[in-house]
């Protein structure tokens, strides 16, 4: 079934609501009613589980054996863990869910008979864990833990960084940025990430010269020698 629907008003704020208006949206709730009724009014509850554990964040999209229209669940809310199908006219249906990092799966489901189903998603992913403010070493070793491979290492100023036993000097340098981001999904044991990483400032120590007795002339030619300038000078 088609319909139409009413001409809507935008109400502004401090207006009262006409009546017109209100009919208008009491019109438009009874097309919607009049259209599911059409299509079909039964229910179907659906369990979406990954690892024994409800996943929120899941498409569920239920597709009549038979073709023709398929039906896009609502996703849990306000504290409900299952996914509402409605409109399912009777007869044979597959139900084909999906969820970032996991994957997809498909259960097949007979209406009116089933007024509920669950579908088990495996995880093919590994969530990204946040790795800003680590040490390379210290990233290296969670990125392990989770089988997850790195592609690069960069520092601030574009050098690369060994990915495998860092250099003594690179071993303390922090994550500054990553890819992909913390929470993201990426695949194991694939060349994926990718880090930026603080640069090492590396300053040279140098013995300062002994200036005593030294002329101002012969006192700076003594700490340029020495790879120092000379700095703010008095006289006493």
């Amino acid at each position: 079934m088609s319909f139409t629907p009413p001409a809507l008003v935008h109400a502004e704020p401090g207006r009262p609501i006409t009546a017109q208006a209100w009919n208008a949206l009491v019109d438009a709730i009874g097309s919607l009613y009049d259209a599911v009724n059409t299509l079909g009014g039964n229910l179907l509850a659906v369990d979406v589980l990954v690892d024994g554990s409800p996943r929120a964040d899941a498409r569920v999209v239920a597709v009549p054996a038979g073709g023709g229209r398929a039906v896009q669940a609502v996703a849990p809310y306000a504290g409900q863990l299952r996914y509402q199908l409605a409109g399912l006219t009777d007869g044979a249906w597959q139900l084909k869910v999906s969820a970032p990092g996991c994957a997809d799966a498909s259960v097949d489901v007979t209406v009116p008979a089933s007024s509920e189903a669950s579908v088990s998603l495996t995880l093919n992913q590994v969530a990204m864990p946040d790795l800003y403010g680590l040490t390379v070493v210290q990233a290296l070793a969670v990125l392990a833990g989770r089988n997850l491979t790195l592609d690069t290492i960069l520092d601030v100023t574009g050098e690369n960084v060994p990915k495998l036993n860092p250099p003594t000097h690179q071993q303390g340098t922090v994550v500054l940025a990553q890819r992909p981001a913390a929470g993201d999904w990426a695949n194991a044991n694939a060349a994926q990430v990718r880090l930026v990483v603080s640069a090492q400032i590396e300053s040279a120590i140098v013995a300062v010269p002994n200036l005593a007795g030294m002329t101002l002339a012969q006192a700076t030619a003594a700490l340029k020698a020495a790879g120092l300038e000379l700095g703010t000078t008095s006289v006493s």
